[in-house]
């Protein structure tokens, strides 16, 4: 970015109200190091700010700006607790001191954080919106898609999402059985020989669909599909098949999720029964007693955080009403926290989310705030670093 750091900025010296530009940096000498003395663009800087002012500089019109040095104006203990602070090995710097902190400060912080984790992931999800041209259902279903590779086939799913367009499937929406021969098929686990009866039905059917819609020779690779160390519960196979029975049961999964008044209803909306071939498989021709295959709750939840409610805060920022990002929040605090180790560690230091909005917010925390070191933006940081409490 060009030009002074500020512009139309209004400061008063003296009797004087001046109006013009801002530049800070460091050191004044930093304005000769950037050039800025060659550039008429300066020469209505009316206030340079720095911390040392360590050389007299001038305008590319040979005069000087008004220069405002900090260094003499900042309190030298809060200078050593800000460097303790950010010398601190210790990820949590703060850790030691959160007693004292006052527990609406922590709160406030942590409802804060929730918000930035929202719009920071809606901001993916708006970039996803304008390269599918503004096409909710095909963003919902490519979001949808990603969220069911949970951890270990997260990238496979997307990617299968991209290459079978949901308009595609929503053409055989009232046949399961289709629906699943165009995902299989297009994820790359129709080749080969047959597994079985089930599995050369789908073959079939694959085939007859990708002549009829015309469909690219891009089905995936079905080495991309990872099964190592996965519970068979969670085996690509029946991600799959999950996936489908949530494409059979709605007409239209943008609207159902916009449209869901509960925690419960959107649970109901991502849990239907899978096809009965699936209830007794994990894998293609190979039948086994255990007969479970619908999703389950915690998976459903996971969903709920992971893709329903950053879409429902992404359409709060597009449309510009609260409502459907006050949705989101409200669904994050029925849902339980989270375990995992940033928790954990939240844990350790005696902080204890009651609700995924907490362990949502205290994940968003840590990763953006205490790993960065990025504590004046904190407002936990800021009220110790301000001595707003006993120590």
């Amino acid at each position: 970015m060009s030009g002074p750091d500020f512009s139309e900025a209004r400061i008063e010296i003296g009797d004087l109200l001046w109006t013009g530009h801002v530049e800070i940096h460091i050191k004044s000498s930093d304005w000769d190091h950037h050039k800025h003395f060659k550039d008429p663009a300066y020469n209505n800087v009316i206030l340079h700010v720095v911390w040392s002012d360590d050389k007299q500089i001038i305008r590319e019109d040979g005069t000087a700006p008004p220069t405002l040095e900090l260094k003499h104006r900042v309190d030298k203990s809060l200078m050593y607790e800000y460097e303790q602070f950010i010398t601190n090995p210790r990820d949590i710097v703060c850790s030691s001191k959160l007693p004292n902190v006052p527990e609406i400060t922590k709160i406030s912080m942590i409802e804060k954080a929730l918000v930035s984790r929202l719009e920071r992931k809606s901001e993916h999800v708006l970039k996803i919106l304008a390269q599918n041209e503004n096409d909710w259902e095909e963003t919902s279903y490519q979001q949808l898609a990603l969220g069911f590779g949970f951890k270990s086939n997260s990238n496979a799913f997307h990617e299968l999402s991209k290459v079978l367009p949901v308009k595609t499937l929503y053409k055989q929406a009232d046949n399961l059985l289709q629906i699943e021969a165009l995902l299989y098929g297009q994820a790359g686990l129709l080749t080969g020989r047959s597994k079985d009866a089930y599995h050369q039905k789908l073959k079939d059917e694959f085939v007859f669909l990708k002549r009829k819609y015309s469909l690219p020779d891009n089905m995936l690779r079905a080495s991309i599909w990872k099964t190592g160390r996965l519970r068979p519960a969670n085996f690509p196979t029946i991600r799959i098949a999950q996936l489908s029975a949530v494409l059979h049961s709605l007409k239209n999964l943008f609207s159902s999720f916009l449209g869901a008044q509960s925690l419960p209803e959107l649970r109901h909306i991502l849990r239907p029964a899978p096809s009965v071939y699936w209830q007794d498989h994990f894998l293609f021709g190979e039948a086994v007693k255990t007969k479970s295959a619908a999703l389950g709750l915690q998976s459903a939840d996971i969903l709920v955080i992971n893709v329903v409610a950053p879409i429902l805060s992404t359409y709060s920022i597009y449309v510009d009403d609260q409502t459907y990002m006050n949705q989101a929040i409200a669904l994050f605090e029925s849902i339980k926290p989270e375990k995992n180790s940033i928790i954990k560690r939240w844990e350790a230091v005696e902080i204890t989310p009651s609700s995924a909005a907490d362990s949502q917010g205290l994940i968003e925390l840590y990763n953006s705030f205490c790993l960065n070191k990025n504590c004046l933006s904190c407002n936990i940081g800021a009220s110790i670093l301000k001595h707003r409490f006993v120590q």
